[in-house]
């Protein structure tokens, strides 16, 4: 692990963006940023401005295109939602994804994982 580590969830960006960017700036010795470029970033990342941008064909970057334009589920940006893989994997495959998560023996895996992909699965009714 390096010396300098700050931990970033997506769940927590997802909830308090303004804060954590915040911070994440802190920890990058960068604090000198005024709440007006903050927000002005914070509207540009924002889940319906990404989709907006993406339908649009703003990124020049290929790989960021969607692979069918009529396909929504070709876009990268998709649901924009907190634990929406369930929507995508079977039980089975939430308990594979749990297992491969505790085998990697990541000291901060029990830190950020309240709910496993398993568990997560069970509770939308996914559970077999």
């Amino acid at each position: 692990m390096p010396e300098a580590f700050l931990l970033v969830r997506y769940e927590d960006l997802h909830v308090a963006p303004r804060p954590l960017l915040r911070r994440i700036l802190e920890f990058m010795d960068v604090s000198r940023i005024e709440d007006a470029t903050l927000h002005r970033a914070i509207e540009f990342a924002s889940f319906s401005n990404m989709k907006k941008v993406e339908q649009e064909g703003k990124f020049e970057n290929k790989k960021l295109r969607p692979g069918k334009s009529g396909d929504e589920e070709s876009f990268k940006v998709r649901k924009g939602k907190v634990g929406g893989f369930v929507d995508y994997l079977n039980p089975e495959d939430c308990a594979f994804v749990d297992q491969i998560v505790r085998n990697l023996d990541d000291p901060y895996h029990k830190l950020t994982v309240a709910v496993t992909p398993y568990e997560l699965c069970c509770q939308h009714g996914r559970k077999q």
